[in-house]
């Protein structure tokens, strides 16, 4: 049984790749695992995976092998938090929270 979180890649794979043509494989990993399974292939220069999802904190550890999506088309992409009303600072945010 999957976890909610791989139902949703797998949904959006199927969903890409009925809108591209292009398949993609969802690899779904603990996330107790994943930092040692990415943090191995990339130091191997034998990364297996196109695109990873990283937890925040490990940006810094990753830095040497991430590289930005160019050219994506976000056109149809809907912000949580509109621009105009992103926090910033903390009791901004905290106040986002209870609405």
């Amino acid at each position: 049984m999957s976890n909610p979180a791989e139902t949703l890649a797998n949904e959006s794979a199927a969903d890409f790749e009925k809108e591209t043509g292009c398949k993609v494989v969802v690899d779904a990993i603990a996330y107790t695992g994943m930092y040692d399974k990415l943090s191995t292939e990339i130091k191997a220069g034998e990364a297996t995976h196109d695109v990873g999802c990283l937890d925040v904190v490990w940006l810094a550890a990753f830095k040497d092998a991430i590289e930005p999506v160019m050219d994506a088309d976000t056109s149809d992409r809907k912000d949580l938090i509109p621009e105009d009303k992103v926090p910033k600072t903390w009791e901004e945010y905290r106040a986002l929270e209870r609405v």
